[in-house]
C-alpha cells in the first residue's frame, strides 16, 4: 500500500479571525533537533506574530523521528461564540482527504477487489463509452483521466442546495460527472481532478457492497491508523458549536475575517475533499504511510488552508490546520527556509 500511496501525486491540492493565545503542548524535543523549530525559536516566533497580527488562525504541529518538537494553536475556531483553536481542534483537511480515498484503493487492490488498470466502467454504470471503456483507476489516481471539471472551474451543481446527507451528496455528484465530456484524452496529461477522486470514492462504495464509501473510510482507515477525531461531517454537524470544529472564515471587503460556513459547505464529505480531522490524527497517518519520498500535500477552499510537508532528508514532519483562507502558505514558506 504504501508504494501505491507513493505513486498518485497530490501536490496541488485545490478542491474543493481575530488570534487567541497559543495553546501550547509539546513533547520533550529529540536531541540534535533543529533550534529553529523548537519552543522560542525562530519558527514559534514567527508564527505567533502571524497570529498577533490576525493573519493565522489555526494549529501547527511539527515532529522529527516521531517525536513532537513544536505543538501550537492559534486563533478562533469559531470567531462568532470566542472559541478558541485548542491541539484537539477538528478542522475540515480539503484535499487532504484524497489521501484517505487514496488509501482505500491502494487496500482493494491488495485484496483484488479493485485492478489499477480496470476501467471505470468495471465498477461503475451510466459512464459514456470514451469514460467507461477507458478510463482506468491508475489515471484518476494520478489526475491523467481528463475526467470531471477542472479545478479552476469547480462551479456549484444544480439542485446540490438541496442534497440531504453524504451519500446523497457522493451519488448526486457521481451523476453530474456522468454527464460531463472528458477534458482530453485519457492518459495524454495532468490536469488536477476533484471529479477524478469522486469517481474513485464511487468505486469504492460500489465495491464495498455492505459498506458507504464514508463507512469504508471510517472502518479501514480512521480506525486502523488510530485516527479517533476523525470524520465525516455534513453541514449542519459543522455548525453545533457542541462540536470541537474549526469554522472557515474568509476575509471581507474591508478584510475583517468572517465566517463563511453557511455558505462554503458544497465540498463537505465528498472523496475529493471533506473529510475532518485533527493535527494528531494527521500525524499518526502520514507515519503509518510516507515513505522516503519528499513529499507536499496541501488543500484549500473558501475559508480553509492545510498543508501537509515530509522533509525526508531532516526527517520533519509538518501538519498545518488552518481556518483562514490561504494562511497556510506563509507558514509552509518560512518553513522550507528553516528545514534543511
Amino acid at each position: 500500500m504504501l508504494t501505491l500511496l507513493g505513486a498518485a501525486p497530490l501536490a496541488a491540492g485545490t478542491m474543493l479571525a481575530a488570534s487567541g493565545s497559543a495553546q501550547a503542548g509539546t513533547d520533550s524535543a529529540r536531541p540534535g533537533a533543529p533550534e529553529a523549530l523548537l519552543p522560542g525559536g525562530e519558527f514559534d516566533r514567527y508564527l505567533a506574530r502571524l497570529a498577533a497580527q490576525d493573519e493565522f488562525s489555526g494549529t501547527v504541529v511539527l515532529r522529527q523521528r516521531k517525536r513532537t518538537l513544536l505543538r501550537r494553536s492559534h486563533g478562533f475556531a469559531n470567531l462568532r461564540c470566542s472559541i478558541p483553536n485548542e491541539p484537539d481542534t477538528v478542522f475540515c483537511t480539503a484535499s487532504i482527504t484524497k489521501l484517505f480515498t487514496q488509501a482505500a484503493i491502494a487496500q482493494l487492490i491488495e485484496q483484488d477487489k479493485v485492478a489499477s488498470d480496470g476501467t471505470v466502467g468495471t465498477y461503475l454504470d451510466g459512464f459514456p463509452p470514451e469514460i467507461a471503456d477507458v478510463v482506468t483507476v491508475e489515471q484518476l489516481l494520478t489526475h491523467t483521466s481528463g475526467i470531471g471539471r477542472p479545478a479552476n472551474q469547480m462551479v456549484e451543481i444544480p439542485g446540490s442546495d438541496e442534497w440531504d446527507g453524504l451519500d446523497e451528496i457522493l451519488a448526486g455528484t457521481l451523476d453530474y460527472i456522468r454527464g460531463l465530456p472528458l477534458n482530453f484524452p485519457p492518459g495524454s496529461q495532468y490536469e488536477y481532478s476533484n471529479d477524478g477522486y469522486t469517481v474513485l470514492g464511487g468505486i469504492v462504495d460500489q465495491v464495498c457492497e455492505e459498506l458507504s464509501y464514508h463507512d469504508y473510510i471510517r472502518q479501514h482507515v480512521f480506525r486502523p491508523f488510530g485516527m479517533t477525531n476523525s470524520d465525516f461531517y455534513t453541514a449542519a454537524q459543522w455548525g453545533d458549536i457542541r462540536r470541537r470544529l474549526a469554522r472557515p472564515h474568509a476575509q471581507d471587503g474591508t478584510g475583517q475575517w468572517v465566517d463563511i460556513g453557511d455558505v462554503s459547505n458544497s465540498y463537505l464529505g465528498t472523496p475529493a475533499g471533506g473529510a475532518f480531522a485533527d493535527a494528531q490524527d494527521l500525524v499518526r497517518f502520514v507515519e503509518k504511510t510516507f515513505d522516503d519520498t519528499e513529499r507536499h500535500v496541501h488543500g484549500g477552499a473558501p475559508g480553509l488552508s492545510t498543508d501537509l510537508i515530509w522533509f525526508t532528508e531532516s526527517s520533519v514532519l509538518a501538519v498545518i490546520l488552518s481556518n483562514y483562507d490561504h494562511a497556510a502558505q506563509p507558514v509552509v514558506t518560512k518553513l522550507q527556509e528553516l528545514v534543511k
